[in-house]
């Protein structure tokens, strides 16, 4: 059960996945999937040229005010991304504190046994997945030319 709450649109799909041995570890994938009236696009990004037809009425985000002829569509562009190694684990925290904070559970503690007693999984409870530091071990080599280097930064409402 979750309170409502308004945050920064954050779309998160964690999984586990094979990592061999018979373990498993930790992917997760961010990224936007807006799909709201005024909002579409394509990567070619048109601003003017489509205005009477494809994106006739769709030029603006509908929360903001302001002229709707004559005037630029507002260009939007989403992006995805997948993150493996122990920075996907970061991704699983940030969603966790961003559960806890949502939720009501803490509201009603008698009907918990204990933290992770709700729809959360904890992953000490799964003895086939990776921690963080297996995670670690087991992420893309350094000379991997595919290789990116990440930071998490957290908003403070978390």
């Amino acid at each position: 059960e979750t309170g409502t709450i308004y945050t920064h649109h954050q779309k998160t799909v964690i999984v586990d996945v094979d990592a061999g041995d018979g373990q498993r570890k930790i992917i997760t994938f961010l990224g936007g999937l807006d799909l709201c009236k005024g909002r579409y696009d394509t990567p070619e990004h048109p601003i003017f040229n489509t205005l009477s037809t494809f994106h006739k009425d769709d030029y603006h985000n509908p929360n903001f005010t302001g002229p709707t002829t004559g005037c630029p569509r507002e260009p939007w562009h989403d992006l995805h991304c997948k993150i493996d190694g122990p920075a996907a684990y970061d991704v699983l925290r940030n969603f966790e504190e961003r559960w806890m904070k949502a939720s009501t559970w803490y509201l009603r503690p008698h009907k918990l046994r204990a933290l992770g007693d709700d729809s959360l999984l904890k992953l000490d409870r799964m003895p086939d997945i990776m921690g963080i530091i297996e995670a670690e071990a087991d992420a893309v080599g350094q000379d991997d030319e595919d290789r990116w280097n990440i930071q998490q930064n957290k908003p403070n409402s978390v």
